[in-house]
Formats: C-alpha cells, structure tokens, sequence
C-alpha cells in the first residue's frame, strides 16, 4: 500500500523502536498521574532512536452525492540525553495581554540584494525557493529529477550549490513533498517535476522515469492554488472547483465513482474533488489522509480514518475510506496546518502526525515515538492535543512545519521553535540532544524567521531579508553545501 511503503529514507533502529512500543502503554498513565509522573517517563523515551502538517462535531455539509454526517543515524557522538525542562503547563495559553494581540498574518520579506528568496518549501530530502525574480532554486538529493536540472543526474545530490529549475519563470506560488515540486504560473498553469510513479505529474508518460524538466498539469481551467502531499496533488482552480491527482489509495480525492475500497495502488489523472459545498481555503495532505480548512477557519479531514492507516485523521471512524468530509469540533480559528508523511518500519505501528494552529494556540495529533506532538510525552492522541509553550513567553506562534518526527513553529517574533528529533542537530539549539517532547526554541539561530520548512533531517529558515539559513542534516547536500555525514546543530547560511 501506498502508507506502507518502504521508508527509504533513512529507517529508525527497530530494536529501539520495538523498545519504545513496549512502553507506549505506561504513558498515559503516567500522564494521568500528575506532572512528575510525566517527565519519569520522557526520560524513559529520550534514548528512542529519532525517525521522520480531527474529532467529530454536529456540524453537516451536504456534497453533491451524499451527506456529510456529524463527526465531531544517532550522531556519531554521544548526544545529551537529557530532555529540555518542560514549559509551564497551559490550559489556553497565557493572558492575550502579556503577549499581544495574535496577528495570524504573514510577514514580508525586505530583500537587500537581488534576486533573494520569497517562498521556501522542502521535500524528504531537499529545498526550493521561489526567488524575488519570480524564478526557482533548489538544492539536496536530486531523486527523480526533483531539483528541476538534468545537468545534475537523476540521483546525484546538489554538491555545492543550489540550481535553477530550468525554464520556469513568473512563479507565483510553490509547493513541495516527498520527491516532487509544484509551481503556479502568473498565467495560473500548473507545472510538476520529479517523480511520476503515481502520476504526480498529471501525466501517464515515463511513469517511472526521472522528470527534469516541469510539466503542465492539464487542468480545466487557471489554478489560484497548488497544494502537494505525499505522492499526490491538489488545486484549486479559479471556476471554484478542487482537482486532484497522483496517488489515491484511500479515496481522498474525493471522485464519488464506483470505486469504494482503498486501493494501494490506485493513481489518478487529474479530475474534481466533489467538495461542494464545503469552501476551502487552504490544504495539508498527508498519504491517506487529506485536511481542508475552511473560510471560517475550521477543520475537516476524509480519506483514511480508521487504523493505524488513519493514524493522522485527527478522528476516529468506524468506516475507512470516508469520502465525507467531516469536522474536527474542538479546532476553530485555524489559521496554519501542518501533515507529515505516514512512515512505517516494519514491526513497529506506523508514525505521523498533524498540527494545527487555533487562534495561537497549537494542537496535534497522530503518533510519534520521538516528542513530535509537542505535548511533553511522545504518545499517540487520536485527537487534537494541546501542544503548550511557556507561560512567560512574549510572542505567539504563527506558522508551522511538520515532517518525519518533528514539528516546527515561526514564531510572530520571528524566532523558530521545535520539537521531536534532534536527530544531526535539526532542533537548532546549538548543542547535539536526544529529544525535545516539548517546542524548544532553536537557539542557534539569530535570525528574523518569516517562514520555516522542514525535510527529512533538517530545517530551513527564511529570514526577512530574503537570506536562507539552515540546520540538521547535510547527508544530501540539504544545507547547500557539498554534503557531509556531520552533525549541524547550527544554521548554515545557504548561497544563492
């Protein structure tokens, strides 16, 4: 199945994740127990090997078929084991007037030099960003043609540099996932590159081969927004329809044809999503699993909800595949979201998670074995969680990043926070740890955040003067640089 397939990424030690899954158990016990119970067993879970963006309500939208019913590599020196102290715990966060009001919006960027980077987007293992000149760089491991030059190889890694995407220009708006990018044109085309495996590009030619050179989706009509999870996009078109394509294992995308079993390797050209009348703004896409905010910022999931292949629903349903979009009741306010991929390494369940944040503050959900809800215990919650900052701090989360066992937030103060793995120094403290169950500011980096992503095993920035610095792993040249097997628990500025 598509969820299933092999992690080639990098895969956990499974001694030690056997280790920890004995153990799951106890946690919400401690959890329940009080506060001390909990760090008792963080401690317990700070030896976990590291590895890798919702509840029903009575609300109904009726879809033009059917009702919506009611829903409600360990470093190679010996990290610190020890875990970060944990932040006060929050109920709703602190008074709005120790921090201000909550200003969900995104902040500019002010470029010094030109061209400069205005939009920066990661897959498993590599970076893209779309350029004040309105054209597009990457770097990191070139799967599939996924850095957009042929020059470079299908799998060769960027070396040290970043590369233009070849004849792309007038981008307006990037999105990228696993080993595929996505650009939306001024002309509102889409265009595709890297991997076609289950027709990522819109396209059925060279199913497996390398794709270079990006392709135009053929869509209807012009697209407003292009969106990509793990082998498979969306768009939503300016007529108001959302058109899906790639991978379809759990009928996330929503056809309403004659197929109603989950299929591993069902793949899709492109068609519509019969959403209506449900009004989207934005997407995150996971593998099985698809989240919808809508205008009034609340939250739906449908696709895989039941089992661990519906780990990320943020629900729990007795019906899998669900094709009606259902509410997650306790988030309203939404403003940014965030899926992971959905990981497995046989024998261990398999691991993912999603975050949202709710009028500043951040809630997760799904299942991770290194900290990445955030919620102080690495644990699964089958709903959205609490994920609590300190009392004391003066700013509020503003945008998030999620991928394989890490979450990261931008903070309205433009500094980065993160939780999870701190597997070659992603967490950016300046210092190599185990885990951090709770968001931790990424103290290495000094910067003015305005945006952050997160690959694989590492963690980018862009800073407002339009400059990119990043931290964590360089094994595919993911820092911009010719690649290494260190740890980089500080950020490395990225040349363009």
């Amino acid at each position: 199945m598509t969820a299933r397939r092999p992690d080639r990424r990098g895969n956990l030690d499974v001694d030690q994740l056997t280790s920890a899954g004995t153990r799951h158990g106890s946690s919400k016990l401690a959890r329940r127990r009080g506060f001390s119970s909990t760090l008792v067993v963080v401690g317990v879970f700070a030896g976990t090997a590291s590895i890798f963006s919702v509840a029903c309500s009575d609300d109904v939208i009726a879809t033009a078929d059917t009702t919506l019913d009611a829903g409600t590599d360990v470093s190679r020196e010996t990290p610190d084991t020890s875990v970060p102290p944990p932040p006060p715990p929050t109920d709703a966060g602190v008074d709005p007037d120790a921090r201000g009001p909550y200003d969900p919006a995104d902040v500019p960027v002010v470029c010094d030099a030109s061209p400069c980077a205005t939009q920066i987007v990661a897959g498993s293992d590599h970076f893209c960003t779309r350029m004040s000149d309105s054209t597009v760089r990457c770097w990191g491991k070139n799967q599939s043609g996924v850095l957009g030059n042929s020059s470079a190889g299908a799998g060769s890694d960027a070396g040290t540099t970043t590369r233009d995407v070849g004849g792309l220009s007038g981008i307006t708006q990037l999105s990228a996932s696993e080993r595929n990018n996505c650009a939306l044109l001024e002309d509102g085309s889409v265009k595709c590159w890297g991997a076609n495996d289950y027709y990522q590009l819109g396209i059925t030619t060279n199913r497996y081969g390398a794709h270079p050179v990006p392709n135009t989706v053929p869509l209807p009509s012009t697209a407003t927004r292009v969106e990509l999870g793990p082998y498979h996009a969306c768009a939503f078109l300016s007529s108001g329809e959302l058109w899906c394509w790639g991978a379809d294992p759990y009928l996330q995308h929503l056809r309403n044809d004659a197929e109603f079993e989950a299929n591993p390797i069902r793949a899709r050209l492109p068609g519509r999503a019969q959403i209506e009348p449900l009004a989207l703004t934005d997407l995150a896409m996971s593998n099985n699993t698809l989240f919808g905010i809508s205008e009034q910022g609340e939250v739906w999931s449908w696709g895989a909800v039941g089992g661990d292949d519906g780990t990320i629903a943020g629900r729990v349903g007795s019906i899998t595949p669900d094709t009606t979009p259902k509410r997650l009741a306790s988030l309203e306010k939404v403003t940014s979201l965030a899926a992971s991929p959905l990981l497995n390494t046989y024998p261990i369940r398999m691991r993912g998670h999603a975050c949202a944040n709710a009028n500043g503050e951040v809630y997760c959900w799904g299942r991770s074995y290194a900290g990445a809800l955030c919620t102080g215990v690495p644990d699964e919650e089958r709903e959205p969680a609490h994920a609590p900052f300190p009392s004391t701090l003066p700013t509020w989360p503003q945008q998030l990043a999620a991928g394989d066992e890490i979450t990261c937030a931008r903070m309205t103060d433009g500094s980065v926070y993160c939780c999870g793995s701190d597997v070659r120094g992603r967490l950016g403290t300046g210092a190599m740890i185990s885990m951090s169950p709770f968001f931790t500011k990424a103290a290495a980096f000094t910067g003015r955040a305005v945006q952050v992503a997160t690959s694989n095993q590492a963690v980018c920035a862009l800073v407002e003067d339009g400059t990119v610095e990043c931290w964590g792993s360089n094994q595919n040249g993911e820092l911009g640089m010719r690649p290494d097997d260190e740890d980089h628990p500080t950020p490395v500025k990225v040349a363009f």
